[in-house]
């Protein structure tokens, strides 16, 4: 997915995954995916999200 304005790792978890009672999960997932050190993401970033978590 591409990151946009506005978007956070929290966000993203949070559209991914809606149902996920710990978000923080799903964030670190993605961090690990994509070798971020911490969760500072910029607009027009592509983000690999977990694959059973694909948005549409």
């Amino acid at each position: 997915m591409t990151v946009h304005e506005g978007d956070t790792l929290w966000t993203i978890a949070d559209a991914v995954a809606p149902d996920e009672n710990d978000p923080g999960a799903v964030v670190t997932e993605i961090k690990r995916l994509n070798g971020l050190p911490d969760s500072l993401i910029r607009p027009g970033t592509r983000l690999y999200v977990p694959s059973d978590r694909a948005l549409p």
